[in-house]
């Protein structure tokens, strides 16, 4: 906020010079000031080396005829130093925050074990060799205390790591599917960003100008994304499975994107034409329990025409504590909550019915033989009935019955 208020405040200097009939050299100076400042030291004006060299050049020869010129007319003295004294201040209390936030950027987020020297001009765009475990755009991910850091460790990110620049240029709509190839962004050796790479990082610096970030879950189907190493590409279906934080960039427009802060992977909520599918970080979907295992002795199933006591394979003490020889098993529920037969299991209450209805019929055939004998045993008069043993005592083998 202090910058643009003292950007306001050099750009009236410039107005009360031109209306006071100043020299020109003065408002040129202070121009120029202004916009090597949001060069060098904001990032806001994007001037390739060339120029910003030449402007430099200028700013300093402005400096030294702005210095003469007050030298030769003491009247001017007060305004030169009030120019200077702005220039000055504007220059110097932003460019310590600047080299500072400069050098948080490159160690916010964990980089390989492999570095540049401090003295390699090209440093502030060196590629680190980012740990993509788990196909994710960082291992350790961008998350942060505040929402704002993390959108710092997301610039820096993508400073330093192409296949992230090209990611987060394409979540915010500034290249489409087919200008991701980093290789176009990239120098000869892939050591640093090219002039492309570097004008595209502005851009998405840019792009997050005006922004509301916060934290908030992922949005349900929301689609992931991941990475090769080579570039990057979404999940061929949607649902984040893990932990759903999200970094939620909020434009003015009410536009919003938003970004998996375990891993700083992009993620989607429309449609992402031209992006390939491919592998994320999303942990494996838990398995669905297993069918219950058939039992060792399964029981066939139970036929009403047979009776447990001439087919036992159809009563289920055959099945519940068969191997410790406990029949208390003999139930319907099996020990498992049932309250009714389910086919594979006894029915006692049946099972008795059926059992007093045999005993009846042998008794009853019982019964009839036994008095067939002792009819046949009067009519041959060859034998005697003893009624007190309930069978025939005949001297007769052909009416001889054990079972009476």
């Amino acid at each position: 906020m202090l910058n643009i208020i003292l950007t306001i405040i050099l750009l009236l200097v410039v107005g009360v010079i031109v209306w006071r009939g100043y020299p020109l050299i003065w408002a040129t100076f202070i121009i120029l000031s202004i916009v090597l400042y949001y060069s060098v030291f904001n990032s806001l004006i994007q001037l390739q080396t060339p120029w910003l060299i030449g402007a430099g050049v200028l700013w300093l020869a402005g400096l030294a005829l702005v210095i003469k010129r007050g030298r030769n007319k003491t009247g001017n003295t007060f305004m030169l130093l009030v120019v200077m004294t702005i220039a000055l201040v504007a220059m110097s209390f932003f460019a310590p925050k600047a080299i500072q936030s400069s050098s948080s950027e490159q160690t916010t987020v964990p980089t390989s074990a492999e570095s540049v020297s401090k003295d390699d001009p090209n440093a502030e765009w060196f590629q680190w060799s980012a740990d993509r475990s788990d196909n994710r755009l960082i291992s350790t991910g961008i998350d942060a205390d505040t929402p704002e850091k993390a959108l710092e460790n997301k610039l820096a990110l993508a400073k330093h790591d192409a296949v992230s620049l090209t990611a987060y240029a394409y979540q915010a709509k500034l290249i489409p599917a087919d200008q991701t190839n980093i290789n176009a962004y990239l120098t000869e050796d892939a050591k640093y960003l090219n002039e492309a790479g570097k004008a595209l990082w502005y851009q998405l610096k840019g792009n997050y100008a005006g922004t509301t970030n916060t934290f908030a879950a992922a949005p349900n189907g929301t689609v992931n994304s991941g990475t090769n190493g080579s570039g990057f590409y979404t999940a061929e279906t949607g649902g984040i499975t893990g932990d759903t934080k999200t970094l939620v960039t909020t434009y003015p427009n009410g536009a919003k994107s938003e970004t998996l802060t375990r891993c700083g992977n992009p993620v989607f909520t429309g449609a992402t034409p031209g992006v390939p599918t491919g592998k994320t970080d999303n942990p494996p979907a838990p398995k669905p329990p297993s069918p219950p295992s058939p039992p060792d002795n399964p029981l066939e199933p139970k036929n009403p025409a047979e009776s447990t006591l001439e087919n036992p394979a159809v009563d289920d003490w055959k099945k519940d504590d068969i191997s410790s020889g406990n029949e208390d098993g003999h139930t319907v529920s099996n020990e498992n909550g049932a309250e009714v037969s389910n086919g594979y299991q006894a029915d006692p209450v049946q099972d008795a019915a059926d059992a007093a209805d045999a005993a009846a019929d042998a008794a009853a055939e019982n019964e009839a033989a036994h008095e067939d004998a002792v009819n046949e045993a009067t009519d041959t008069g060859g034998g005697v009935v003893d009624d007190n043993q309930d069978h025939t005592v005949t001297t007769d083998p052909a009416v001889t019955n054990p079972d009476w």
